[in-house]
């Protein structure tokens, strides 16, 4: 009668419901950086142009311009990576800008191999996609990782994200603003 009493006591504990609702991905994990389409507005360009492109980003971009060396550069993404990891998706800034000055913006936000590779079909004239670009991070200690660039007609940021990482969005949590 004691191996079934014991057996009994041997039952994993019950996930608390904060852990149940939690999103967490597991690695490799992309982290979207941005997202970019055709714009056909009427606002210019940072130059006075006329904008090719809208480049919606998924990361401090205001803050990685700024940052003092690739370490507060990496901490930065890190601290994105982990927002990403935890379900917490929104665009952080939104950049209109012209061919010129969208090859420029990526270049000093990522690097220029990933900008050569990332706006290569926008480069070459190819328009009406939506190009978003992420990195597969194979470790959460460092958001360096392969590039991964995909070209939909995604128009919404749930449709980005599925589109790019596979994973269906149900709900975007939304970011509370301190006014």
């Amino acid at each position: 009668m004691n191996k079934y009493t014991n057996k009994q006591k041997k039952r994993p504990p019950k996930r608390s419901p904060r852990q149940a609702n939690t999103v967490r991905f597991p690695l490799p994990f992309v982290m979207l950086l941005c997202w970019m389409r055709s714009y056909a507005g009427d606002e210019e360009c940072s130059c006075g142009a006329s904008p090719d492109y809208e480049i919606n980003s998924f990361v401090d971009a205001e803050g990685l311009l700024e940052a003092d060396g690739p370490g507060e550069k990496d901490q930065l993404l890190l601290s994105s990576l982990e927002q990403q990891r935890n379900g917490a998706f929104a665009v952080y800034q939104t950049f209109l800008v012209c061919r010129q000055h969208a090859l420029q913006l990526f270049t000093d936000l990522y690097g220029e191999q990933d900008a050569q590779q990332a706006l290569s079909p926008l480069l070459l004239g190819i328009s009406n996609l939506t190009v978003t670009v992420g990195r597969e991070i194979t470790t959460a200690k460092s958001p360096h990782g392969t590039l991964q660039v995909s070209y939909t007609n995604a128009t919404t940021v749930s449709e980005v994200i599925e589109a790019h990482t596979g994973y269906a969005v149900t709900k975007i949590p939304k970011r509370s603003s301190a006014e």
